[in-house]
């Protein structure tokens, strides 16, 4: 029995949607790379200052006042959200798999050092994050601040370990590779089962 081009058409279209599918997402990607734009999703609301307090009058003075905190306690927010970015990005250099080059350190020396870097990040945006939250406006600000630059200070010693070492292979772009290559195959084996007479 032949096949009818009724089952022809969509396994078709399957396969060209992931084809397309695939295009796009690897162009997306070059396009967030070479802007250099940033690659994970904003923390949200978590690094907002809260609302000021809700009040039934309020003097043009107190609002100008009340404003003056709230742009203070957003620059603070800001500190404590560049500091966990920082350690993020440490977080993530240190699951890295690092290969052995020409004039490179050791491997696990290095890993060893990006773990290190990797919890003092961590713990000083976990401070960052504890004090900015603070009811004293200048102890928050100095506190953040200073917190914000030891994850900093961490951030830029993870890419000096890992400036003599070459790029890390792209396993997401092999995975989808890898996963794309199999519903060919699938789909060449089921075109291979059904019977053309």
């Amino acid at each position: 029995m032949p096949v009818p081009p009724e089952m022809l058409a969509p396994m078709g279209a399957m396969v060209a949607a992931l084809v397309l599918f695939v295009g796009l997402l690897q162009f997306g990607l070059f396009v967030v790379r070479r802007l250099k734009l940033p690659q994970d999703l904003p923390e949200g609301p978590h690094f907002e200052p809260p609302p000021p307090p809700v009040r039934d009058v309020l003097e043009p003075a107190a609002a100008r006042a009340q404003a003056a905190i709230q742009a203070r306690r957003r620059l603070i927010y800001a500190c404590a959200h560049s500091a966990a970015r920082a350690a993020a990005s440490c977080a993530e250099a240190s699951l890295l798999s690092l290969v052995a080059g020409p004039g490179t350190p050791d491997p696990a020396t290095a890993s060893t050092e990006l773990a290190r870097l990797a919890a003092t990040a961590k713990a000083a945006a976990d401070a960052a994050d504890q004090a900015m939250s603070g009811s004293d406006l200048d102890t928050a600000a100095a506190d953040t601040e200073r917190h914000m630059a030891e994850a900093v200070s961490a951030f830029i010693a993870t890419q000096a370990v890992l400036a003599p070492f070459p790029a890390p292979a792209n396993r997401r772009l092999r995975w989808l590779l890898i996963v794309l290559g199999v519903m060919i195959a699938w789909m060449v084996l089921m075109f291979g089962i059904l019977p053309r007479t």
